[in-house]
């Protein structure tokens, strides 16, 4: 498998940062985006939003987009996405040091994901209008 250079230069990068503490000060609890109480949505939300305005999400989806085929489907799926949401918490933590990034246990919505509440207005937004455009929800 041919690994670019560009990404051996931002795993470099990555693996600069990862030895800087020695130990863990503390330790995240990631939480279910269901189990959230509505400040806890709103404080990500809220994180999420003023990340989207910084140039951050599209800093993170560029990034992912560059690499999509050479993480997935191999080895280094779990490593690399292990560290490039760490990453992205990171980032979302010099705006709230509390942010704390949810995941989303989709195993719950094999069946049907689009009926799942997380694809609702209350969360992430529903399906997206005829322009392709969703109005509702964080990604509106």
């Amino acid at each position: 498998m041919k690994i670019t250079s560009g990404f051996i230069a931002l795993a470099a990068l990555i693996g600069a940062g990862a030895n800087a503490q020695s130990t863990c000060s503390y330790t995240n609890v990631r939480k279910e985006v269901r189990t959230l109480s509505p400040t806890e949505w709103s404080r990500v939300s809220g994180v999420v939003r003023a990340m989207s305005d910084a140039g951050w999400l599209g800093w993170f989806s560029h990034i992912h987009d560059q690499y999509f085929g050479v993480i997935h489907g191999n080895e280094f799926f779990f490593p690399w996405h292990r560290r490039f949401v760490r990453d992205f918490e990171m980032v979302a933590q010099q705006i709230d040091s509390n942010f704390v990034l949810p995941y989303w246990d989709e195993l719950r919505d094999y069946a049907n994901p689009t009926t799942s509440e997380v694809m609702s207005a209350k969360f992430l937004g529903t399906n997206g209008q005829a322009d392709g455009c969703v109005r509702d929800g964080l990604q509106a």
